[in-house]
């Protein structure tokens, strides 16, 4: 694995790591206001993206993005699946639960990766991706615990249908964006595509309850965590280790730290009970990580040759 795949591992790494506070972040803003969980994703895509075109205007990158139809399908390819993923997950939660959602989505995601590789690569996945990827299933379900649906009948199938939704419209975002594209910088994708996402998602925060005059002190608190943190710097963090060469299905199953990061929180902030099911599930997803983890390897050391007895009177 190449240095540059070694950095894009750490990158995604802490953007899933960031990317797990989320649960907790999200919980106290909507405890300390009367905003939906919609209107608190979609808050949070555009508060980002603006803050992101704040600071590309003033060190002028923004005015340094390359007018070109590559760079408009890839801004408008990044906002839209984006705003799908974020506005499915959190429409498929109430239909089927956190647990079934969160499995569905992350379980889907690295599969569908993982089969589109294989299929434009023409070539299987290997054996450690095919280890990892069963780990990963079986971890999250453990760490997930889904019990009893909250939905049923055909409103549950609608439930997985979003989710299902969700992790692929995240696989695209994730295929897409394994390169650069010329004059359009990480900063500038993540500050248009984040506004765009935000601007698309809007409505369907609106419509689940958008109160900002009930917004307390601790509410403001969590959303700026939210934007600063889990959305800004963790995008920034994502999409500069795809770029820096880290492979789309490894980049997923990196993702795993996610629900790693939040099973972990819950247990030592939430007071959240860790039975053996789901340390179960937490050791399978930190294997699933370990197995795609980038392996430096080792030059032999060349031995040269003994000068000859005629070389060494030369």
């Amino acid at each position: 694995m190449t240095s540059g795949g070694s950095r894009g591992f750490l990158l995604v790494a802490m953007g899933a790591a960031l990317w797990g506070t989320s649960g907790i972040a999200g919980a106290f803003a909507a405890r300390y206001s009367s905003l939906s969980w919609p209107a608190i994703s979609s808050v949070r895509l555009l508060l980002g993206g603006l803050l992101m075109l704040v600071l590309t205007a003033v060190t002028g990158e923004l005015r340094r993005v390359g007018r070109t139809p590559e760079s408009a399908r890839r801004i408008l390819a990044t906002g839209v699946t984006t705003a799908i993923y974020g506005t499915a997950y959190f429409q498929a939660v109430p239909l089927v639960g956190v647990a079934v959602a969160t499995v569905v989505c992350l379980g889907s995601a690295p599969v569908a990766v993982a089969v589109y590789t294989a299929i434009r690569g023409r070539r299987l996945p290997g054996r450690s991706t095919v280890f990892a990827l069963l780990a990963a299933l079986a971890g999250l379900v453990l760490v997930s615990n889904p019990s009893t649906p909250v939905g049923d009948g055909r409103w549950f199938a609608v439930g997985l249908a979003l989710a299902l939704l969700s992790g692929l419209a995240f696989a695209a975002t994730t295929v897409v964006n394994q390169r650069t594209v010329p004059g359009l910088s990480p900063r500038t994708l993540i500050a248009t595509s984040l506004t765009l996402a935000g601007l698309l998602s809007a409505p369907l925060g609106l419509l689940g309850g958008a109160d900002f005059a009930t917004l307390t002190a601790p509410a403001w608190a969590a959303i700026a965590f939210l934007v600063i943190f889990q959305t800004v710097i963790a995008y920034l963090a994502y999409y500069g280790g795809l770029q820096a060469g880290l492979p789309a299905t490894t980049a997923v199953i990196v993702l795993l730290i996610e629900p790693l990061t939040a099973t972990v929180l819950a247990v030592l902030v939430l007071d959240e009970q860790l039975t053996l099911p789901v340390l179960l599930g937490i050791v399978l997803l930190m294997l699933a990580v370990v197995l795609v983890r980038p392996v430096r390897k080792i030059q032999p050391v060349r031995k040269t040759a003994a000068p000859t007895a005629g070389e060494k009177s030369g």
